[in-house]
Parts: C-alpha cells; sequence; structure tokens
C-alpha cells in the first residue's frame, strides 16, 4: 500500500486538486486509487480530527461535532475502517 499525502498551503492550488479528485473519485476507484469519503468529502479534515490529541477541542472539532468523546472515539473506527 502507498499513501499520498498533499498538505498545500493557501492558494497554491490544494482547493484545484481537492476538487478534481473529488469529481474522478469513481476513475480512480476503478484504477485501485482510494479518496477516501469517510475522510471527508474533498479536504479530508475527518483525518486530522481522527489522529490528533482527542483531549484538545479546537474550534474545529466543535464545529463538526466531535468535540464529545464518543464522537472522536466513532471517527476514528470510522477512519481506520476504510
Amino acid at each position: 500500500m502507498r499513501i499520498l499525502l498533499h498538505i498545500g498551503l493557501p492558494y497554491c492550488g490544494a482547493e484545484a486538486l481537492q476538487s478534481l479528485l473529488d469529481a474522478k473519485r469513481g476513475r480512480l476507484e476503478k484504477s485501485g486509487i482510494l479518496y477516501s469519503r469517510v475522510l471527508g468529502r474533498k479536504n479530508h479534515t475527518r483525518l486530522y480530527m481522527a489522529v490528533s490529541d482527542p483531549g484538545h477541542i479546537d474550534p474545529l472539532r466543535h464545529a463538526r461535532g466531535f468535540a464529545r468523546s464518543a464522537a472522536q472515539e466513532r471517527l476514528a473506527r470510522a477512519v481506520a475502517g476504510d
């Protein structure tokens, strides 16, 4: 298994890349490439929330409904199962 991780600065083309990968998700899957839906439709913020410190409730985690430890645990299991 190979994992490709793109971390882009603002306005470096990351959003365009994410939109393209999202639009071509079906074609990618047929080629054996997973562009996960569990992690989030485009920018995969759920990956960050699943692996970061569950004791630190940042604004993103709070806004997305993952502030409680039970929600955090469900998210981590969903990401691990993808």
